[in-house]
This record gives C-alpha cells, sequence and structure tokens, in this order.
C-alpha cells in the first residue's frame, strides 16, 4: 500500500491544475486517470479545436476527408496528454492508470491493467469530470444525435448540423465544422449567446458568426424532432422547422460519481449527481474536496483549473476560498476576446460604489500591416477608492495574452497607475491593457 500527501482522482484540467499546485508545495501527490491523461479539454475538446483552426489551411481542402481530420485531430491530441504525463512524471508525480473507487477513511482502490492496488492518503480530491445528458425532447442515438464533445464519433462529415447549447464549447466547435463547410445551425435558450458577459463582446461574436454564415438561434428550445431516411426534421417553439442531418447536444451533464464513490458514505450530491461543495472546494466529507465539472457547473478550462488550486490549497492546510472574479473567460474566436473580474455596469454589485472605466480603442481585429482592421477595444475598471483594478473586457489580436496581464495585476492588488507606468516592448499586445490604464487613470485623477 502506497502512502500520499494528496490523491486526485481524475487527470483532466481540474486534477492537473490540483496536482500542479500541491507538487510544487512540496507535497507527494499521486494521480490516477482511467483514459488519457488531459482529460476532455486536451483529448476531445477545445485543445485540438483550437489548434486545428490557429492552422490557415485548415479546411481549404475540398472535398474534406473527414477521416483524416479525426486522425489529425487525435495525433494533436495524443501528442498533447504524452507531453503532459512526461511534465508529470517529470516533476514527481506518481500516476496511476486505472479505475478510481473511493471508499473513505482516505483510502482509494484503483483497478489497474495488473489488478488492484490500494492507495492512502490524508486529502483527497474528486475530478472525475462528467457526462453529456439526453433530453427528453432530443435523446441520443449514437448516430446523428450525439453529445457536443463526442463529435468524432460521427461516421461523416454532415452537410448540416444544428449544435444545442451556449458557451465556448458550443461556439468554438461551429467555427470548427464551418471551417469545413458545413451549414451550422447554433441554437440555445438564453436572450443572447453568451450569459453576463459585456454587451459589445456579445455583439462582436454574434457579429463575427454571422459573418461566417452561422445561422444563430437564441431564446428557443426544440419542441419536436422527427428522423428522416434523409435527415431530422427540427421543430422549435414558435413554430421555426428546419432540417439538419446531424444534432450536437451541449446541456446537461451528469457527474461521473457513479462506480467512483462509494454510495454508503453520504457525500451530498445534486439530482445529476453533481458533487456539492463550498467555497474551499470542500465536499460534505472531511479531507474530501471536488473540482471540476463534477461539482456540476459549465464547462470551463480557467474555472476547473482554478477550483483544482483552490481545493490543493486547501487540502494542504491552507486558507483560500474561489473567486469567480479571478477567473478568466476567453473566446477563440475571429476577432478573439477576453474578461475577467468586474464589469463597469455591476461592480456595485461587488461592493466597488464608484467604478472607473479607461478604454482604447486601437486594438486591432484581425493581422498586422495594411490589411489590418480596426475597431478592437480594451476595456480597463478600476476602483475609485483603491485606485485598483477590478476587471476588464476586451476585444481583438492579442486579447488573451492582454487578460493575462490584468489578471497578474488583479491578483497582485496592482493600481492603475502602477499598470500604466510598465513598458511595453515594440508591438508588445500589452500596449493595449497600458493605454487603457492610462485612460482609467486620467479619469480617476480629473477634477471633479
Amino acid at each position: 500500500m502506497s502512502r500520499f500527501d494528496l490523491t486526485v482522482l481524475g487527470a483532466g484540467s481540474a486534477g492537473v491544475a490540483a496536482t500542479r499546485q500541491a507538487v510544487e508545495a512540496g507535497a507527494r501527490v499521486c494521480l490516477v486517470e482511467m483514459d488519457a491523461v488531459g482529460g476532455h479539454y486536451l483529448n476531445r475538446g477545445l485543445f485540438p479545436v483550437r489548434t486545428l483552426l490557429a492552422d490557415p489551411e485548415f479546411g481549404k481542402a475540398r472535398p474534406v476527408e473527414w477521416e483524416g481530420v479525426r486522425s489529425r485531430f487525435h495525433e494533436i491530441a495524443r501528442n498533447a496528454s504524452e507531453a503532459l504525463r512526461q511534465d508529470l512524471e517529470a516533476s514527481g508525480v506518481t500516476l496511476l492508470a486505472g479505475k478510481g473507487i473511493y471508499s473513505g477513511s482516505g483510502s482509494l482502490s484503483v483497478e489497474t491493467d495488473d489488478g488492484k492496488q490500494e492507495v492512502q492518503s490524508e486529502q483527497l480530491v474528486l475530478a472525475m469530470g462528467s457526462a453529456a445528458e439526453s433530453i427528453v425532447t432530443v435523446p441520443f442515438d449514437d448516430e446523428c444525435v450525439v453529445p457536443l464533445d463526442r463529435f468524432l464519433d460521427l461516421k461523416a462529415l454532415p452537410e448540416t448540423l444544428l449544435i444545442l447549447g451556449d458557451g465556448v464549447m458550443a461556439i468554438e466547435t461551429a467555427l470548427f465544422f464551418n471551417r469545413l463547410g458545413v451549414k451550422v445551425f447554433l441554437c440555445n435558450e438564453h436572450q443572447r449567446l453568451i450569459a453576463d458577459r459585456d454587451p459589445e463582446l456579445i455583439d462582436a461574436v454574434e457579429k463575427s458568426l454571422k459573418q461566417a454564415k452561422i445561422k444563430t438561434l437564441f431564446n428557443k428550445k426544440i419542441a419536436s424532432i422527427l428522423k428522416k431516411p434523409e435527415g431530422i426534421d427540427i421543430t422549435l417553439d414558435g413554430g421555426i422547422k428546419f432540417a439538419v442531418q446531424t444534432i450536437l447536444v451541449g446541456y446537461r451533464r451528469v457527474g461521473h460519481t457513479a462506480g467512483s464513490v462509494d454510495a454508503g458514505l453520504g457525500i451530498e450530491m445534486g439530482d445529476r449527481h453533481e458533487v456539492w461543495v463550498n467555497e474551499r472546494m470542500q465536499t460534505s466529507l472531511k479531507n474530501l474536496y471536488a473540482v471540476g465539472s463534477v461539482t456540476g457547473h459549465e464547462r470551463s478550462l480557467e474555472r476547473s483549473q482554478e477550483e483544482g488550486r483552490v481545493a490543493a490549497a486547501n487540502a494542504l492546510g491552507k486558507e483560500k476560498a474561489l473567486d469567480p472574479d479571478t477567473v478568466p473567460f476567453r473566446l477563440h474566436t475571429q476577432p478573439p476576446l477576453a474578461a475577467v473580474g468586474c464589469k463597469v455596469e455591476d461592480a456595485h454589485h461587488k461592493g466597488f460604489l464608484r467604478p472607473v472605466e479607461g478604454r482604447y480603442d486601437g486594438v486591432l481585429l484581425n493581422g498586422s500591416g495594411p490589411d489590418a482592421e480596426a475597431g478592437g477595444f480594451c476595456k480597463l475598471v478600476a476602483d475609485r477608492e483603491s485606485r485598483k483594478v477590478i476587471g476588464a473586457q476586451i476585444l481583438g489580436q492579442g486579447a488573451s495574452e492582454m487578460l493575462t496581464m490584468v489578471m497578474m495585476a488583479i491578483q497582485r492588488g496592482m493600481t492603475v497607475k502602477t499598470l500604466a507606468q510598465l513598458s511595453p516592448g515594440f508591438g508588445d499586445a500589452s500596449q493595449g491593457v497600458l493605454e487603457a490604464a492610462r485612460a482609467c487613470l486620467r479619469k480617476l485623477t480629473a477634477s471633479p
């Protein structure tokens, strides 16, 4: 029997983040995974999708060879997973390949190819992820109605496709199939494409999807579907009708707790087997934490990683709570966009009664040089009283890199004056953040 300071069940984004946090703190960590290291994001999700979309030649060849696309997708995922595995092992992590079953009292039973192995650990983090749940009006059939994260299971590339869902995965998968020449419909039940985001950012995304000829249908639910040999007839509420060959469903998910957690332990869960946790990522059981989509939240790389770090810190004796305002949002559309922290409109809900917004409109929407298009922006939000940075919304090239700079400013409690005084390199994407910080500072120092 092996003993560790921390055992993590699940090597997806959340589990890996927890593992790295603990290892960097000097802990002995065991990471258990029954599938490929890297989880959904690395092996079936946005990492391969984004890698392919970043290739300007991807999707240009016609007709599209679907098997070739699937093969390339798998190769990207396989290489990334292997690189991650090697990195973890080099960091001193003990990796166990097998199905882990938590039976309480710090004991984890791992069913490996070589038999059963017992792992003892003072603290344990559940990070098993989740699975798609079929909805009544659109049941899965493993042929033409499949979960969003299983689109590679399609035997052929459809000519028409309906994606049900919102969020990053649905949008970027729509762009993926659009690049391959598929006519894509994107439908969700909300008024806008992405809930609770800056309206200017949402407008930009919706505009880019329209330019790509992706049909968006908002505030709509599936009333019924009728499968025919030639395709699927769709009826939305309100009487909207059209036909597609394939439906990808990205709505509800069910936590992967069945078979991984002894039912007799009495761990508190929701009706979709999601594990309930507090802001420290603690479950109802002592020394047991849960992170990632097994807790019931929408799949998000950034949130899962932050939850993993919070759980590991607390498992090792720290006192840390998850702060949603520090979790970034990134969308790799064209143009890309990113956001973190407060918007100026809702900052008062977070206790910042007199927020100030500085804006820079010189961010390029696409590329550089004479063909570059203007229209991007960086909006930086600061608290008037402390003058600290509390949020940002960014649209345009380099948005993700600029957001990283803002996140560091927020985490370090940096004032806009300190941020504005930093010196960027020539052509540095951070220029947009610094200009927005200067605009914010001008407002803060202006006479009343």
